[in-house]
């Protein structure tokens, strides 16, 4: 994921296909740098586009995720909280996603983070909404009839 702030750009890598906090982070000068270093070390093009973070969350998540108390000065690290119907719930994550083998299309979308960023694309942006279907390694078939 590449994150564009004041400091600089960041690259967020990641070892789960799950929504979750990064692995670890670098951060550039430009978006150039950027995009220059995951060319050449991953050979990463065609990028997804989703929602900037929501204030106070996390940059390295797609979903709306917070540290628990954060916002109230007193963080408890290692502890995340989702905002689900206007309300912050607290998460766990304890297994990662190795593989998006066994799982339906749409259950691929919501263990991704990418629901609401796919739905967004859907009515104003189609080649970004195939890529993100791409991205998941939806069926073919599934693929066309959705982008119709």
């Amino acid at each position: 994921m590449i994150y564009e702030s004041r400091e600089g750009v960041y690259v967020f890598g990641y070892d789960d296909l799950a929504d979750s906090a990064s692995k670890w982070d670098n951060l550039f000068e430009n978006m150039e740098d950027a995009l220059e270093f995951c060319q050449d070390r991953y050979n990463a093009d065609g990028w997804i586009s989703i929602d900037a973070p929501t204030e106070n969350c996390q940059h390295d998540w797609i979903q709306k995720i917070r540290i628990k108390g954060k916002e109230k000065g007193k963080p408890e690290w290692g502890h995340f909280e989702q905002l689900i119907n206007g309300q912050w719930k607290g998460i766990s994550k304890d297994e990662k996603v190795k593989s998006f083998g066994g799982m339906a299309d749409n259950e691929k979308l919501w263990v991704s983070g990418l629901v609401d960023d796919f739905d967004r694309s859907l009515k104003k942006d189609k080649q970004n909404a195939e890529r993100i279907l791409r991205a998941l390694q939806w069926a073919e078939s599934s693929l066309k009839k959705i982008l119709q």
